[in-house]
């Protein structure tokens, strides 16, 4: 059985600058039963997503205590072998800030990787900082310099250039070994269930994107004051975007940005003329969409009354300011304490959501966000403080 003590880093590296092609699907399928019986593997993938909804898989890297592998997606057809890695629950699977490689895992391949080690958010409970990018992690950890020129490479063109296959093959050659230095420092301050819980929403938020689009528009915040029938139109459009973009794959911005969905709301257009004068939105997009979004605002009264909308929360009281102030400063003091990002422990949103949480009698309880792990770390004592504060107002 491999052990973790079987990974051999400067055998990955080396076999960086030469990664084996994996493109025939027995290939494959001899090397995933090998990657079965390995304690972890660490995953990337390039793709192109420039005019589509859902990302375009180009290539699919994997490195084992081996050496490093690109796997051909215009090639391989059996993906079965694959999936079944995936998924095993004796392999970690070693990703780097993988919600865009999940997404692409989910969509082209119907399968959602388990169990999942990010990186990024492991190292920042390792103290290593918020949203650390791979480049400057491995500088931090690791004093190794990652070159990103191929960046912008488009991954569907064949062959790829000796440079383009190298930089791939680094993005997944560094992982097992950083692992190795994040894991340690998760053990001695006990915080690898932490990862775990980040990790597995992370996969859960993707996995259940498609399934939120009628909430899609409460992201508005700034249009709180709408009356509630121009929300329930708002609601509806949003919604429809969403599903257009998920059956034509294309991007938001190519059907209705947001900043476009936001004028046209504003504004309130009584016909098709008058969301055409709106400069936000292109002739094409009016000629294409215009019609079906000028029914939805139409019909907003009638959508208000057989399905009401829930209402854009809107801010909150300027009585609150100086009280979310303060235990805006009571979660840094904390993070600092633990020596954890303030952004990964505590945000905005939660703190005014735990103000929001008041009953009738003045009770407040802790939102979705500050509960799991964050419960005795955060959400307990938050609360403390702003009873606290509370009292001290009277």
């Amino acid at each position: 059985m491999i052990g973790i003590e079987d990974y051999n880093y400067a055998a990955i590296l080396a076999s960086a600058e030469d990664p084996v092609w994996v493109n025939d699907d027995a290939q494959l399928a001899q090397l995933c039963q090998h990657w079965s019986e390995c304690p972890v593997i660490a995953l990337d993938t390039e793709f192109i997503r420039t005019k589509t909804y859902y990302p375009i898989p180009g290539l699919i890297q994997l490195a084992d205590q081996q050496g490093c592998f690109l796997i051909d997606p215009l090639a391989i057809t059996e993906w079965d072998p694959l999936r079944e890695v995936l998924v095993n629950p004796d392999v970690l699977k070693l990703l780097h800030a993988p919600s865009e490689d999940i997404e692409l895992f989910r969509h082209s391949f119907q399968v959602l990787p388990s169990p999942l080690f990010d990186t990024q958010i492991a190292a920042a409970f390792a103290g290593w900082g918020h949203s650390c990018g791979l480049q400057k992690l491995l500088k931090l950890v690791l004093d190794v310099n990652l070159d990103k020129e191929e960046t912008r490479s488009d991954w569907l063109k064949r062959p790829l250039s000796s440079q383009q296959e190298r930089y791939a093959a680094l993005d997944v050659a560094h992982l097992v070994e950083l692992y190795r230095h994040i894991k340690p420092k998760l053990e001695a301050n006990q915080r690898e269930s932490w990862v775990r819980e980040e990790t597995t929403q992370l996969v859960a938020n993707v996995a259940s994107a498609d399934s939120h689009i009628d909430d899609y528009y409460l992201r508005f915040t700034q249009l709180w004051n709408l009356p509630s029938h121009r929300q329930a139109a708002l609601r509806d459009v949003c919604a429809w975007r969403e599903r257009i973009v998920r059956e034509r794959d294309r991007t938001r911005n190519s059907v209705m940005s947001n900043n476009s969905l936001v004028e046209v709301f504003k504004r309130w257009p009584r016909s098709m003329k008058d969301l055409s004068e709106i400069k936000e939105i292109r002739g094409s997009v009016v000629g294409e969409y215009g019609h079906e979004v000028m029914q939805m605002i139409y019909d907003a009264r009638t959508s208000e009354k057989i399905n009401p909308p829930e209402l854009i929360p809107q801010p909150l009281d300027f009585k609150w300011h100086a009280v979310v102030k303060k235990l805006r400063h009571f979660g840094v003091e904390m993070a600092e304490k633990l020596g954890i990002p303030q952004e990964l422990l505590i945000r905005k949103r939660d703190i005014e959501m735990l103000i929001r949480s008041a009953d009738e009698t003045g009770e407040f309880s802790l939102p979705e966000g500050l509960k799991g792990w964050r419960e005795a770390v955060i959400g307990q004592p938050l609360l403390a403080e702003l009873k606290r504060i509370e009292e001290a107002n009277k």
